[in-house]
């Protein structure tokens, strides 16, 4: 198994993969690049086909936006054509990659500017940050099953952020508060922050506890969106 947190993987990780399970690293991370990397162009005729090269024939996909699956090559074209296109100059950010023998699953951050209003406050020009989960199965190389999980959480927290205040919330956090504050941003774990910080993990989780706390959130996901804001 391979965990890829906001950096490349080691070669000692890389080896320890198995044949399978290094194929299918390779295999996504080419993928992501039409669907990640290029996500504002991902839904262009040419994307779309190249696309095809990846998707098994009787592929069937899981997006929480649409109330059933989508089956076939072709229902998904369709489908993905259809998504209107608002966001331009986006990224995204892969937090976390796992990797098994017939499945991957990536956990990435995006963010992006509009070209259309959303929520009636976030207005055309304005950046935006989101969140979610993409995972895939394998079958014969292929993607045979793929499910897409996101999140909204995080453009209502930036609405939050901005109309309560919240920016001065993190300018009242401790000094320890801040440090452990500052390495979450990066993408962090307790057991690493711990280290760092030359304390207790349990330590450095009761400092996440008071930081949600006091920021208004409710995990380390959210915390990091609103570290990227305070950021820019």
């Amino acid at each position: 198994m391979l965990y890829w947190f906001k950096k490349k993987p080691s070669p000692d990780a890389l080896n320890a993969l198995s044949e399978s399970e290094r194929f299918n690293l390779s295999f996504i991370l080419d993928y992501m690049q039409i669907f990640l990397n290029d996500a504002v162009k991902a839904a262009s005729p040419v994307s779309l086909e190249k696309a095809r090269e990846y998707w098994s024939d009787d592929l069937v996909f899981y997006d929480q936006a649409s109330p059933e699956p989508v089956r076939g090559i072709e229902a998904m074209i369709d489908h993905l054509a259809q998504i209107p296109l608002i966001y331009d100059d986006m990224s995204h950010v892969v937090t976390n990659i796992h990797v098994g023998e017939d499945s991957v699953a990536v956990n990435w951050t995006a963010d992006a500017i509009l070209k259309q209003p959303i929520m009636g406050s976030i207005a055309v020009g304005e950046r935006v940050f989101a969140s979610g989960t993409s995972r895939v199965k394998m079958r014969n190389q292929k993607i045979a099953e793929m499910w897409q999980v996101w999140t909204s959480e995080e453009v209502e927290k930036q609405l939050d952020f901005r109309q309560n205040g919240n920016e001065e919330a993190i300018s009242k956090l401790t000094k320890r508060q801040v440090e452990v504050f500052e390495w979450l941003v990066q993408g962090k774990t307790n057991e690493e922050i711990s280290m760092i910080l030359g304390v207790s993990v349990r330590t450095v989780e009761k400092h996440c506890e008071s930081i949600y706390k006091r920021l208004g959130i409710e995990n380390r996901k959210s915390a990091m969106i609103l570290g990227l804001l305070v950021e820019d």
